[in-house]
């Protein structure tokens, strides 16, 4: 793109700069309230999903239910954003539960038009005896599609099916995940008699619950700044291998679904992009835990000869930090991300998206004539940098200093990461040569942070266990015997929340 003299002060990265990030397919949020007015809930399940919204910008729905709601009701879900698709009007036909969950969804590649609307969330479902119950995933359950839109749509049937007879909602879910078993899932099941939160035996992506006084209600989402901006206080991370209960007027009940779970095998990539940077993982803030992924790579270049350190924004802005502080070079910010609103002046869709995109603007008096450390988060393609780093030595950046607060992805996800094939990863194809890496990107330099030295950063909890298998091919490990929840025993647990 050339600069023209209609944005004399920016200089505008022609492609679109997220589609160089990986992606995760989504995130999720129910509520259950316990008294006041039950038309609320879906409105407190559309608010929670506007703080999931990078979780899945493409497409949002919510479902309600409860003791009073019809069979038929509806759930709500398009393509588009939280604020676009869950509006008051959209949301005013779905009458009044005590129980709602919610979806937010990214478009994977291949579902486009047709496939990727009924692959929209929550899914409705019914037993063969006409009981309904909805589900809403993240994660990616393994296994053939065998023709359905999605995982999640088929795990939906399949429950479906085993609903035979005296077979109650939980067993059949729980049956199935024993079929699944390797799978990733923090999934949300509701029906009339209240909602069900589980998280899978590596506890591979987050889940989260906690009580809000004001709204007398529990609410549970996929990360924590969707319960504390409506007023959890006292939340919890859902172990791994455990299912939460609630039910209207009810304590909360937690119990394993397998026998001896372990300690969380969190996802890398949770930590280094996906989680917002105001959120907490395991009781640790994202924030704290990026900038000192910034300390260890800045620990190594101590001798570097630069004039500032700049972020990719927004996920690299906390290891930006980190890098300054360690290094003494200047942290500065010289690119913003936008998203026109406008859109709708489109006449076709695909104009639509483009325009919608997040693109990434250089302000050029902040790079002419500079040594430049770009910190960013993490290299999938490769493509977008490539353009990103040109086009700072165009604008006269004298050098541009690539640092990257992940290792090289050389491998691809099985746990819901829309990470793109082997073969299309930078570091795959140039066989984890980072001299070659270097070149292809046109930097003076290139430093990954080492694997090693991330797990530090994650601390010890997290770090010892966490999923790496994007950087290094090691998939979690862990044999889990699967066993039925909220039999009647002295097994039962209480939650440790207020109701």
């Amino acid at each position: 793109m050339k600069l023209t003299s209609a944005r004399p002060a920016e200089l505008e990265v022609s492609q679109n700069f997220e589609s160089e990030r990986p992606h995760h397919n989504c995130g999720v949020a129910g509520v259950c309230m316990h008294s006041g007015d039950f038309e609320r809930t879906k409105y407190i399940t559309a608010e929670m999903l506007l703080h999931l919204q990078h979780r899945g910008p493409d497409g949002a729905g919510v479902a309600v239910t409860g003791s009073e709601t019809p069979d038929d009701n509806p759930v709500y879900s398009d393509l588009g954003s939280v604020k676009d698709v869950l509006t008051p009007s959209n949301l005013s036909g779905l009458g009044r539960g005590e129980y709602s969950i919610g979806h937010v969804r990214y478009r994977t590649k291949g579902s486009l038009g047709r496939v990727a609307r009924l692959a929209l969330q929550p899914f409705r479902n019914d037993s063969r005896s006409g009981h309904p119950f909805w589900i809403a995933h993240n994660g990616q359950f393994s296994g053939s599609l065998e023709g359905y839109p999605s995982d999640t749509s088929k795990f939906a049937n399949d429950v479906a099916h085993r609903m035979v007879g005296r077979v109650s909602l939980t067993t059949a879910v729980v049956r199935e995940l024993e079929v699944r078993h390797g799978s990733a899932y923090s999934l949300l099941i509701m029906d009339k008699n209240g909602v069900l939160a589980v998280r899978d035996p590596f506890g591979l992506h987050p889940l989260f619950y906690g009580y809000s006084e004001h709204l007398d209600s529990h609410l549970v989402a996929s990360e924590t700044p969707a319960l504390t901006n409506l007023g959890v206080h006292d939340l919890e991370s859902l172990p791994p291998g455990h299912i939460l209960k609630l039910q209207q007027g009810q304590e909360p009940l937690i119990e394993p679904f397998v026998e001896r779970p372990e300690r969380p095998q969190i996802c890398a990539m949770e930590i280094i992009y996906f989680v917002r940077a105001d959120g907490k993982l395991e009781h640790k803030d994202i924030y704290v835990m990026r900038k000192d992924a910034g300390r260890y790579l800045g620990w190594l270049d101590r001798r570097l000869d630069a004039d500032a350190v700049m972020p990719t924004p927004d996920s690299a802005r906390a290891a930006a930090q980190g890098y300054a502080e360690v290094t003494g070079i200047p942290y500065e910010e010289a690119m913003i991300k936008t998203t026109s609103d406008r859109s709708f002046l489109q006449s076709t869709q695909a104009e639509r998206e483009r325009v919608a995109n997040h693109k990434l603007q250089i302000i050029p008096s902040q790079v002419e004539g500079r040594r430049i450390v770009l910190v960013e988060d993490s290299i999938v393609r490769g493509t977008t940098l490539i353009d990103l780093v040109k086009r700072l030595k165009k604008f006269g950046a004298k050098e541009v200093h690539l640092r990257i607060a992940a290792p090289p992805l050389t491998d691809t996800c099985d746990y819901g990461i829309d990470i793109a094939t082997r073969r299309e990863l930078i570091a795959f194809q140039k066989k984890g040569d980072i001299e070659a890496i270097r070149r292809e990107l046109y930097a003076d330099s290139l430093r990954y942070i080492e694997l090693e030295d991330l797990k530090k950063s994650m601390g010890p909890e997290l770090g010892e266990r966490a999923c790496t298998k994007c950087f290094n091919s090691v998939r979690p490990s862990g044999d889990f015997i699967y066993k039925l929840p909220f039999k009647k025993s002295r097994s039962r647990q209480k939650a440790a929340l207020p109701v």
